[in-house]
């Protein structure tokens, strides 16, 4: 199938050679001086004689680049083609011949709302919270019928179902997306130390990013007895490492959620609420007692042991001290 970028080309002719001489009045001799002389093989300045205009509908240029960034909409402007419409079709994908179409996009990848003929995209009101990295922009036309040139008839194909012959979709150029990449990049602290992290990867990450400790990403509801309500006090190394500052956790032992917020916006809000923290990088496990609240009985004057104390990964060497505070 054509890839080009789309535009008004030229439609070139230059005539072929002589098919055949049988039955001709050319002697053998005279049959092979006369091949002898004609071009071999497509050389462009050979094609002299204009025939007309070949109008290719499509993206141009064919390196369109555009931004998103995870946790938040994604939608873009700007949009250049020839003969565009608000009925083209744009999907983003691992690679557009034959790539995996995007898991946590919204529709899939594949755009919801196309507006001004062709020129500006938009995934909705639904968060991006798909894993950073560089991903390709899929172009097909909303003309995607293919017409049969010898009967006129259409052949409607659906965008990306183009059968073996190709799937319809030009690549239009990278889609960037901002954010932690993978979304498994899961982590451990230690209840009543102090708690750090670093090896955070992904695309493009900023020391002005955000992360957050919550039960559920995009959810209300601090963790009780973590540093900073959960929230981070210091992001460094260009957001690969974080930290909960000198104060010590003493949440309750388990599995937590690590969220993360961009610190560059472009179609949300500031990092101010949890709600804002959609993008799961991972979990976070926190080793120690759960609950918090696990009251004991002794009596003076008797000897004094306690069991059951219950908790996330509590091991034969960990200690128990009685204070008043």
């Amino acid at each position: 199938p054509v890839s080009a970028a789309g535009g008004v080309y030229r439609l070139c002719w230059k005539a072929g050679p002589p098919a055949t001489f049988a039955n001709s009045s050319y002697g053998n001799e005279d049959a092979a001086a006369l091949l002898g002389s004609w071009d071999v093989g497509v050389v462009p300045f050979d094609f002299r004689v204009d025939i007309g205009s070949l109008a290719l509908v499509g993206i141009s240029p064919l390196a369109q680049d555009r931004t998103c960034v995870s946790g938040q909409t994604c939608k873009f402007d700007g949009i250049q083609g020839q003969c565009m419409s608000a009925l083209d079709h744009v999907v983003i994908m691992d690679t557009c011949a034959a790539g995996a179409r995007i898991v946590r996009w919204p529709g899939s990848g594949y755009v919801e709302a196309v507006t001004a003929s062709g020129a500006i995209m938009s995934w909705g009101t639904a968060e991006v919270t798909a894993p950073g990295g560089a991903y390709r922009l899929c172009w097909c036309a909303g003309l995607s019928a293919d017409t049969n040139s010898s009967n006129g008839t259409a052949l409607a194909w659906p965008c990306g179902q183009h059968g073996a012959a190709g799937n319809g979709l030009v690549d239009m150029g990278a889609m960037l997306l901002l954010g932690v990449s993978p979304l498994t990049q899961h982590r451990t602290c230690v209840a009543g130390q102090t708690c750090s992290i670093d090896g955070i990867s992904g695309q493009s990450l900023s020391a002005t990013d955000s992360f957050l400790v919550v039960d559920t990403c995009g959810i209300a509801g601090a963790v009780p007895r973590f540093a900073g309500f959960g929230q981070m006090q210091n992001v460094a190394q260009s957001g690969s490492a974080i930290s909960w500052g000198a104060a010590r956790i003493s949440a309750a032992g388990g599995i937590y959620r690590l969220c993360w917020c961009a610190g560059e916006i472009l179609h949300g809000q500031a990092c101010e609420a949890a709600e804002q923290f959609r993008v799961d990088v991972g979990a976070l496990e926190v080793i120690g007692p759960a609950p918090v609240s696990q009251d004991k009985t002794c009596v003076s004057g008797h000897t004094c042991t306690v069991d059951g104390i219950s908790g996330y990964h509590l091991s034969d060497g960990d200690f128990v001290l009685l204070l008043d505070t």
